[in-house]
């Protein structure tokens, strides 16, 4: 929620979180640090009953886009945010091959694309309860997300990621806020950008992993 105003943000992982986190931080001139975000269902429900006139609101991400956002951030990484065990299984079962290190000149392009294409069969396969391993909030699809967050607060507003510039700044003024700026752009991917890598199977692929997500969201082609 916002440090001061009446703005309640219910994040979905793998979509433009740190991003609007920063936009509505910046609305009270604070810092990320200071939006309340440690609620149960006890405290959310006093926060609602003391700011009248609260707006809560999510930011949805073309499937496409999202899949690449977490293969790069989780799967890919080597930091604190690495899936160990995950990645072992992907190995052994996917044959995917995943890099110890994406420095390495060896991860190349090609390489990146075809190991992307293996992570969207894993999740089709994982969507559809036909593996051993959990389905992740990060990859989780985003209309049941939103349909788990719902039975304690439901969005007054579902936003698309490439329509916040146009919904955001309204939703603010409704609560009071004037004049703010937009958000600033998501980071782009690393070691290598959705755009480099991005075919026909890719989507179709990305289709057949989330069938609800394109259809309750009216998604079209990522390009």
């Amino acid at each position: 929620a916002s440090a001061q105003g009446r703005l309640l943000f219910m994040p979905i992982r793998s979509a433009p979180e740190e991003t609007i986190k920063n936009w509505l931080a910046s609305l009270d001139g604070a810092d990320q640090s200071d939006l309340r975000s440690d609620f149960n269902q006890t405290t959310l429900a006093i926060w609602q009953r003391t700011h009248s006139g609260h707006r809560s609101f999510t930011v949805i991400r073309h499937p496409v886009a999202r899949a690449h956002r977490v293969f790069c951030s989780r799967v890919l990484s080597s930091g604190t945010q690495k899936l160990t065990r995950v990645r072992k299984i992907m190995d052994r079962v996917y044959r995917m091959k995943l890099p110890e290190n994406t420095d390495d000149d060896s991860y190349d392009v090609a390489t990146h694309r075809t190991t992307f294409i293996r992570f969207l069969r894993f999740l089709k396969a994982n969507l559809s309860n036909q593996t051993k391993i959990r389905i992740d909030p990060h990859w989780a699809s985003q209309s049941q997300t939103i349909r788990t967050m719902a039975e304690h607060v439901y969005p007054d507003v579902i936003i698309r990621e490439d329509e916040v510039d146009i919904y955001l700044p309204a939703l603010a003024m409704q609560t009071g806020y004037q004049g703010e700026d937009d958000p600033q752009a998501a980071a782009k991917d690393t070691p290598f950008n959705l755009s480099d890598i991005y075919n026909e199977e890719i989507e179709a692929l990305t289709r057949d992993a989330y069938p609800i997500d394109y259809a309750r969201f009216g998604f079209g082609t990522y390009q």
